[in-house]
């Protein structure tokens, strides 16, 4: 297990985004795919709204899992992303990616690595990739 206080600096840290390859211990984690599938469930999922049922119930559990510790900053630890790549879905997630990035330290806990500044949810081998260009990463865990 890896030490939260371990993905920022000096004591604070700052709106990005941050790969960790490790489960952080110290810091609630928000199991969003888990999560995200107990809600749809209740949803009819050969509906054409799907998609932006979806993206309103995922922006609904990610702003109810975002924690601000003691000094006023904002962070977000996610694993098991798998399901905001189904197809049926159609989430941009390198929208939500960057979009949470900008005012909260969104660290996404995967085993999955960055390569040539792309994260491939499922390895090399899938065509599914999201471009990391322009965000602030990090890979060094």
């Amino acid at each position: 297990m890896l030490a939260f206080s371990s993905v920022y600096d000096n004591g604070s840290f700052h709106p990005g985004l941050v790969f960790v390859h490790e489960r952080l211990e110290g810091c609630a984690v928000l199991n969003v795919g888990q999560v995200l599938a107990e809600e749809l469930v209740q949803c009819d999922l050969k509906s054409s709204a799907l998609p932006m049922v979806a993206y309103d119930v995922l922006k609904e559990i990610l702003d109810e899992n975002v924690h601000v510790n003691d000094r006023g900053e904002k962070y977000l630890v996610i694993e098991n992303l798998s399901i905001l790549f189904e197809q049926q879905l159609a989430l941009d997630v390198e929208s939500l990616f960057r979009s949470y990035s900008r005012s909260v330290l969104l660290v996404v806990v995967t085993e999955y690595p960055i390569e040539n500044g792309c994260f491939r949810p499922f390895g090399n081998s899938s065509d599914i990739k999201v471009v990391l260009d322009g965000i602030r990463y990090s890979e060094k865990f």
